[in-house]
């Protein structure tokens, strides 16, 4: 699971690692977005299926060279759809 380092994110991961103790943590600090810079986690970790949480948005070089399926649940207005995301928002 990727998910944002404020309290939005680090709580649903929390949540969801109660339905699932095999989830992986990995912090999105910063700009809040998944890039580059997280495909050496995803590399390491080798997950079947990636889950992110409260991150504003997913780089478009990361959906090129992760060929992972991909679930995007966030709260916030809704994201312009990604190729290969199945994006979950209530908004």
């Amino acid at each position: 699971m990727l998910f944002d380092d404020d309290c939005d994110g680090v709580c649903a991961y929390l949540i969801l690692k109660t339905l699932n103790e095999n989830a992986i943590p990995g912090i999105v600090d910063g700009k809040a977005m998944v890039d580059q810079r997280h495909i050496p986690y995803v590399m390491l970790n080798n997950p079947d299926l990636i889950v992110i949480l409260d991150v504003a948005d997913i780089d478009k070089e990361f959906l090129n060279e992760i060929k992972i399926p991909i679930i995007w649940l966030d709260h916030h207005s809704l994201h312009k759809p990604k190729k290969g995301v199945t994006l979950c928002s209530p908004l």
